[in-house]
């Protein structure tokens, strides 16, 4: 069981700190209160799948970072709970 995938589109700045999983790709560290990701259901320990349909899943924190940058205004994030 892969478990629950939650996809949500947000607007920048999102309001979520992302580090990197020892097992490679990103989790959610931290989601600030009343930002974009809370509002969304994002909550810390989520592990990013995906950003705007591109699997970030096996991607390190300065590459998925660079996706964010690059995203538009609102972007589609993919995470698994």
């Amino acid at each position: 069981d892969d478990g629950e995938q939650l996809l949500v589109s947000v607007q920048k700045p999102v309001g979520m700190l992302l580090e990197e999983a020892d097992d490679g790709g990103c989790v959610v560290a931290e989601v600030a209160a009343d930002s974009h990701a809370s509002r969304a259901g994002v909550e810390a320990g989520f592990r990013l799948l995906a950003v705007n349909n591109m699997d970030v899943t096996a991607s390190g924190l300065d590459a998925v970072m660079q996706l964010l940058r690059q995203a538009p205004r609102v972007v589609n994030l993919r995470f698994a709970r």
